[in-house]
């Protein structure tokens, strides 16, 4: 492998755990929405990102409509909690499958996170900015073995990129997105949430895998679902 084929896929991961991780981030409370720096650290590695440019537009429209709305924090608080904590619109992956599915979805999303020494923080394991967080975990894992030259390493962080967009993630952010634009009263969730489907799809043509979209959704969702986040018991 060359030396300069080796800081592409090196900057390349990097890139795209930045991505994943700062969008990650920005849903993972109401207060984050109106964090303009995020956003606009987030516009300018997408604009400087040839693979991932096609995202700037949609993060220049969320800019917008967040410079446009005369919405309080409070306000947005009430459509984060009604959204995401209250399940009108539960951010959980097996509120998307048949509840017969739910034990084994969950130990094979915690599989992943337990191979790589990672456990979610008061969490289901299944939370859309659990997932996500473990993408950009994994893009960086690979963007410092490809630095350091671990091809091997390197290879094992790619093919669980792979296999969880193809199991999990990439899999119901379709019909996420979907089901919470038809429950959102306010613009801006539904934004950032198509801006996640369009960077799995980008990220899944960039790995060159083929999503194959959760068509099983159960008529009732979970209630009482927890919040997000994960956590980590390895250092880098």
């Amino acid at each position: 492998m060359t030396e300069g084929r080796i800081d592409k896929e090196c900057i390349d991961a990097f890139v795209r755990s930045q991505i994943y991780g700062i969008t990650a981030r920005v849903l993972s409370n109401h207060d984050s929405v109106l964090d303009r720096e995020t956003l606009d650290d987030l516009q300018r590695i997408t604009n400087e990102t040839g693979d991932f440019q096609a995202l700037e537009n949609e993060v220049i429209q969320i800019q917008n409509t967040i410079d446009s709305i005369s919405v309080s924090s409070r306000e947005l608080n009430q459509e984060y909690t009604s959204l995401f904590l209250k399940g009108s619109a539960p951010p959980y992956e097996c509120s998307y499958l048949p509840p017969s599915r739910l034990n084994q979805e969950l130990a094979d999303i915690s599989g992943f996170y337990l191979a790589f020494g990672l456990q979610t923080n008061n969490d289901r394991q299944d939370h859309l900015v659990s997932e996500m967080e473990f993408m950009s975990f994994l893009c960086l894992k690979e963007s410092i073995a490809q630095g350091n030259q671990k091809d091997e390493e390197a290879g094992i962080c790619r093919d669980a990129q792979t296999k969880f967009l193809e199991d999990h993630l990439g899999r119901w952010i379709g019909v996420y997105q979907r089901l919470l634009s038809d429950k959102a009263r306010l613009q801006i969730y539904p934004q950032l949430v198509g801006l996640v489907h369009k960077i799995v799809v980008l990220d899944a043509s960039y790995l060159g895998i083929n999503l194959d979209e959760i068509t099983e959704v159960p008529e009732d969702e979970v209630e009482g679902l927890p919040g997000c986040g994960l956590g980590s018991n390895v250092v880098g």
